[in-house]
């Protein structure tokens, strides 16, 4: 009777665990942040960086994209987001990848409704870009974007 109790209490913490881990398309999609997002979704993205589309595409296989579309004079940056976590109901924190160079940045986005601003960006080597939803260069506001319809 003790083998069978405690290969039961086994089975349910084992399923517990699988249920408690979340791909990173599922940490994004339950965000809300899986989707097209712009300063002003009803203008062109700009070559002048004041109306970046960021895009996350999420994959059936739990991987996320983000592409930044800076217009069609700048080539694309693309994304691998590696990881993601809730850290508040109104925040998410990921570890992205440049599909192009390697390098990586820890990124905190604020949700907001409709809305997402980046409110840390911080290279892997310790560069901050981003604090405190400031540009660290010269201490503007990281601009907020509003989701695009579909």
């Amino acid at each position: 009777m003790r083998q069978v109790a405690f290969l039961s209490l086994l089975l349910v913490l084992g399923v517990t665990r699988a249920a408690d881990a979340q791909t990173v398309a599922s940490v994004l999609r339950d965000a809300g942040i899986v989707g097209t997002w712009a300063s002003d979704c009803a203008a062109p993205p700009s070559g002048r960086g004041d109306n970046t589309y960021s895009m996350y595409a999420a994959t059936v296989s739990g991987a996320v994209t983000l592409t930044y579309n800076h217009g069609p004079s700048v080539a694309r940056t693309v994304y691998m987001i590696l990881r993601a976590e809730r850290r508040a109901a109104d925040r998410v924190f990921y570890l992205q990848e440049n599909q192009n160079d390697r390098s990586q940045l820890e990124i905190e986005l604020v949700r907001d409704g409709d809305r997402i601003k980046v409110l840390a960006s911080r290279r892997t080597t310790g560069e901050v870009l981003v604090a405190e939803g400031k540009f660290t260069s010269d201490g503007t506001d990281s601009p907020w974007q509003t989701r695009c319809p579909e």
